[in-house]
Parts: structure tokens; C-alpha cells; sequence
């Protein structure tokens, strides 16, 4: 249970309260959110928006106000990817670029 927690607090990329058995009554401690640290600025969106649904990356059409919430970490839903060695090569590209995080 103990390695399942770490690996949980590690990967986990959304902000909960974790709160032990033992620790109850005390404050929970928060996981901090992670995001891509995007640099693309709205001009970038809408050129990777295009460039995205003209390869069907998405099951759906994305616009850029969707990718400013991907690359935040904010969606509401997640995407579903047509081709997931497409999806690795964007993404790698893009860290490539130094235009998101690598971590």
C-alpha cells in the first residue's frame, strides 16, 4: 500500500487531500497541480489547433481554447487520441522545441 501512495503522489496530476488513518484531525496535505508550463501564445494555439485536426491527432475537432486547457492541465474531460505514436511524437516535438516542460 505504502509503494501504491508514492507512485499515487508522483503521477497524480490533479491537486487532492491526502489523509492517512492515522492523521485523522490533522490538516491534509495538498499535491501540488502539474501542467506543461506551455509557452505557446494564443497565434501558436490556433496554428496547433489547425495542424491537429487536419491529422485527425483527436477523436473530436479541437479549437485553441481546448489546447490552453490541455496544456494546463484544466480539462474537464479527457482527449481521446486517434494515433497514440502521433500523440508521443507531438508531445516530444514540443518539448523538443522547449515549448512545454519535459518533466
Amino acid at each position: 500500500m505504502e509503494d501504491f501512495k508514492k507512485l499515487h503522489e508522483e503521477f497524480n496530476t490533479t491537486i487532492i487531500s491526502v489523509i492517512n488513518e492515522s492523521e485523522e484531525g490533522k490538516q491534509p496535505k495538498s499535491i501540488i497541480k502539474k501542467t506543461f508550463e506551455s509557452l505557446l501564445d494564443e497565434e501558436d494555439l490556433e496554428i496547433l489547433a489547425e495542424g491537429i485536426n487536419e491529422v485527425r491527432l483527436f477523436n473530436i475537432s479541437v479549437i485553441p481554447e481546448l489546447l490552453k486547457k490541455l496544456f494546463a492541465c484544466e480539462l474537464n474531460t479527457p482527449l481521446q487520441t486517434n494515433n497514440n505514436k502521433l500523440l508521443a511524437y507531438f508531445f516530444s516535438m514540443l518539448n523538443y522545441r522547449n515549448l512545454i516542460t519535459p518533466n
